[in-house]
C-alpha cells in the first residue's frame, strides 16, 4: 500500500508538477533576460554620459586652447604696439630736447654776436668821437696860430 501511494504521488508529481517547471523556467529566463536587457540600456545610457562628458570637455579644452591663443597673440600684438609708441615717445622726446637745446645754443651765440657787435659800435662810437674831437682839436689849434 505504501508503494501503492507512493506511486500515486509520484504520478500526481508528474501530472501537475512537472508541466509547471518549463513555465517556471521560461517565466525565469524572460525575467533575466528582461533584466539584463535593462540593466544594459541603463549602464549603455550611463557610458553614453559619460563619453559625452568627457569628448565636450574635450571639446571645451580644445576651445579654451584656441581662445587663450587668441588672447595671447592680441595681448603680444598690443605690448608689442605699446613697446613701439614709448620708444617713439622718448625719440620724439629726445629730439625735442635737441631741438631745445640747440635753439638755446642758437641763442646764447646770437647773443654773444649781439655783445660782440655792441661793443664793436661802442669802440667804432668811441673812435669816431675820439676822430671828430682831433679833427675839431686840429681846427682849433690852426685857428689859433
Amino acid at each position: 500500500m505504501d508503494n501503492m501511494k507512493f506511486h500515486q504521488y509520484w504520478e500526481d508529481m508528474a501530472k501537475h508538477e512537472v508541466p509547471k517547471f518549463p513555465r517556471i523556467y521560461q517565466k525565469y529566463k524572460n525575467e533575466t533576460e528582461a533584466y539584463n536587457k535593462r540593466l544594459s540600456t541603463l549602464i549603455h545610457k550611463e557610458l553614453k554620459k559619460k563619453v559625452n562628458k568627457i569628448q565636450r570637455t574635450q571639446k571645451e579644452y580644445c576651445i579654451r586652447a584656441k581662445k587663450l591663443q587668441k588672447e595671447m597673440l592680441i595681448y603680444r600684438k598690443k605690448r608689442e604696439k605699446e613697446i613701439v609708441d614709448v620708444q617713439k615717445k622718448k625719440e620724439k622726446l629726445e629730439i625735442d630736447k635737441k631741438k631745445k637745446e640747440d635753439e638755446l645754443q642758437e641763442q646764447i651765440i646770437q647773443k654773444k654776436r649781439m655783445e660782440y657787435l655792441l661793443k664793436q659800435s661802442d669802440i667804432y662810437s668811441i673812435i669816431m668821437y675820439l676822430h671828430f674831437f682831433l679833427l675839431h682839436f686840429h681846427l682849433y689849434l690852426l685857428v689859433l696860430n
